[in-house]
């Protein structure tokens, strides 16, 4: 190779890693918005396209279900001799083109159309349900590594705290005023924050993952939630409010009533196949040198079996009937019930958020601080200064928990109710 082969050479190999190296940072300052989870997840998710696709199907099968039956043609010679079969030897050979149409019994047609349906609106409506499914584990998910991120931030502050009070504790010692076993309890503690970080880095990876696959992304695919503080927490109208309401908008609802509907049409047509259905035909014979002949023909099913066949579908029609009513019952009391547990959830993480704003951290926060200030003056032991801060950790890591939590419970309300979007 000459030597312009090889810097050409080195020229791209130049390029492409300069490529990489600038494609690189866009991956870590990207951001992922709310909003722009639930858009991605809408626009991507595998499971909300075929959703869709499938209510497609079944609208696409309604006007098949009251069309006619294809008509058959039917062509073919009649009337030959079997020792010639010569059409000029016998005056009764011809050639046979005859068609005949299927009819099903009057109402029939238009009970099947009826089925289909129903089917359709409940496929339709089991999308939307998808589509609600769909938004509430997205925000869950994004509201958990919400939680993660803000745990990981509070103990990455608590463990400088940590860091600083070793190091006073260290220097006291030096200097005579202190214990060595003061050291080692702000090492326990050092060690005890790292192994929470690694139990909190595990399980934000968890989380991470969940909310790729709902976004339809590479699994390894690194999520960065933009920066977000803490905003007041909505009040929510009665419970029987919501509950009625849901009662009354619930995709899920709709489309177990649209089954009933499709059952209670089955259960009709199935009476109707107690009535035989109808062929009409004609056939036109075409002889050798003579005159033509034409046939009409009309013919019917005999439904002789109805005490084993047609009698027994009407049984099974109306216990499917009843099974849809009951499934329809139980729905009710389902979403009446989810209402009510997603209310009483928020409503608790709500009370419990308040709590920590209004008393707990702050006094958490005023103790950590008369403990520093007693324990620089020989007033306060060291394991007491260790303990408030902990306690502190433990507070502000369990308020973050019941912020994700109140807004994870807002996103099964949402869910359960049949809106898309609520109090957001």
């Amino acid at each position: 190779m000459n030597n312009f082969s090889v810097s050409c050479v080195a020229v791209v190999l130049m390029l492409v890693l300069a490529g990489r190296a600038l494609a690189a940072p866009a991956l870590e300052t990207d951001t992922l918005s709310l909003p722009e989870a639930l858009r991605q997840g809408l626009a991507q998710s595998p499971g909300l396209a075929a959703s869709r696709a499938m209510a497609l199907a079944a609208r696409a099968r309604v006007p098949q279900a009251g069309s006619l039956p294809d008509p058959r043609l039917n062509i073919g010679l009649a009337n030959l001799p079997s020792d010639s079969f010569s059409l000029s030897q016998d005056p009764m050979s011809q050639i046979q083109v005859g068609i005949s149409q299927a009819l099903p019994f009057p109402g029939k047609r238009g009970l099947e159309e009826e089925v289909a349906e129903y089917h359709a609106e409940a496929a339709r409506q089991g999308s939307d349900e998808a589509r609600l499914a769909l938004l509430r584990d997205i925000k869950q998910a994004w509201w958990g590594l919400f939680y993660f991120d803000r745990a990981l931030e509070t103990n990455a502050n608590n463990r400088g705290l940590f860091e600083q009070q070793l190091e006073t504790a260290q220097t006291r010692y030096t200097v005579g005023r202190g214990e060595q076993h003061d050291i080692l309890l702000a090492q326990l503690e050092l060690a005890r924050l790292d192994d929470e970080r690694l139990q909190l880095q595990q399980a934000r990876g968890e989380t991470e993952i969940l909310l790729n696959r709902l976004l339809n992304r590479p699994p390894e695919t690194a999520i960065h939630l933009p920066e977000q503080s803490a905003a007041a927490l909505p009040l929510l109208s009665d419970m029987a409010q919501l509950q009625a309401v849901a009662l009354n908008q619930r995709p899920d609802l709709f489309a177990a009533q649209a089954r009933l509907e499709a059952a209670r049409a089955q259960r009709a047509l199935s009476a109707r196949d107690q009535y035989p259905d109808f062929t009409l035909g004609a056939i036109y014979g075409r002889r050798d040198g003579r005159q033509d002949l034409a046939s009409i023909q009309f013919s019917m099913s005999l439904p002789l079996y109805a005490g084993r066949k047609q009698s027994k579908a009407e049984d099974q029609r109306q216990a499917e009937l009843i099974a849809a009513q009951e499934q329809l019952r139980d729905l009710h009391s389902r979403v009446s019930a989810a209402v009510a547990s997603a209310v009483l959830r928020y409503r608790r993480a709500r009370d419990q958020v308040t709590l920590f704003e209004q008393a707990i951290l702050p006094q958490a926060r005023q103790t950590v601080e008369a403990m520093l200030a007693g324990y620089q003056v020989n007033k306060t032991a060291f394991i007491n200064l260790v303990q408030a801060q902990a306690d502190l950790y433990d507070y502000e890591t369990r308020y973050w928990r019941v912020y994700s939590a109140a807004h994870q419970a807002l996103a099964e309300l949402a869910a359960a109710i049949g809106e898309e979007r609520m109090y957001e």
